[in-house]
């Protein structure tokens, strides 16, 4: 799932005459967007594509293979856990039947 959050902030920033120079006032705008999860949301993604050729679907292609990966990490550690938990039960019977 995919989080986005907009954040605005205004800043008036001090007279231009303040500072010696002449020049009307300014204002400053930044906007900041936030996701989280392996892809950014569609409007993003077609925004890649407009600076670089099959961008999005590079992306897309990356975050198949991490999650890929990250599955087979995760069924490596399940079965490490399963074999210790075995072996753990026969020398805990060796130990008891001695």
């Amino acid at each position: 799932m995919t989080k986005k959050q907009n954040k605005s902030k205004n800043i008036n920033l001090p007279a231009a005459e303040s500072l010696g120079k002449s020049a009307p006032n300014q204002i400053l705008s930044a906007t900041a967007q936030t996701f989280s999860g392996p892809l950014p949301p569609p409007e993003i993604l077609v925004k890649y594509n407009s600076v670089v050729s099959n961008a999005a679907e590079r992306i897309i292609t990356m975050a198949e293979t991490q999650a890929a990966h990250r599955q087979r990490i995760e069924s490596k550690v399940i079965e490490s856990n399963i074999r210790n938990s075995r072996l753990g039960l026969h020398y805990g019977l060796i130990i008891g039947l001695a």
